[in-house]
């Protein structure tokens, strides 16, 4: 199957560089877009409703540092048709309406094989909820 724009969904974390490498191959091979998303659901994390404002410097921080290491991960990649999206939301819901504005044909994503990821997999949203291609890498 030949897919024209190619979605990679992101955490801000270490084994990122396993679904960019992923990501960025098959968009070669396909000559495909390829866009970078991370959901910034630090809000979410935290709460609704909760303000506390001796966080604001953490999250801050958080922040800082999720985009500048997205920003480092997409710096090795040498394709004009690239994209980098971070938007605050809930996952997945944020996932999925990013993947149908960009019209992607393929979304890739991540799945941790741990206990917590195994009891509340968030895969099943996001296969429920998209008619577009998913491929789930198992992270270490």
């Amino acid at each position: 199957m030949i897919y024209k724009n190619i979605a990679v969904a992101v955490a801000g974390q270490d084994d990122d560089i396993i679904l960019i490498n992923k990501a960025r191959a098959l968009a070669e091979q396909n000559d495909a877009y390829l866009t970078i998303i991370h959901i910034d659901d630090i809000n979410e994390k935290m709460g609704h409703g909760i303000y506390m404002p001796s966080c604001e410097d953490v999250i801050y921080g958080i922040r800082t540092h999720n985009r500048e290491h997205i920003q480092k991960l997409a710096s090795d990649i040498c394709n004009k048709k690239l994209k980098i999206r971070i938007v605050p939301g809930e996952m997945p819901l944020s996932l999925v309406k990013v993947v149908n504005e960009e019209q992607c044909d393929l979304l890739i994503c991540g799945h941790h094989q741990s206990f917590i990821h195994k009891l509340l997999p968030s895969c099943r949203e996001l296969i429920n909820s998209l008619s577009v291609n998913i491929l789930v890498i198992p992270l270490p």
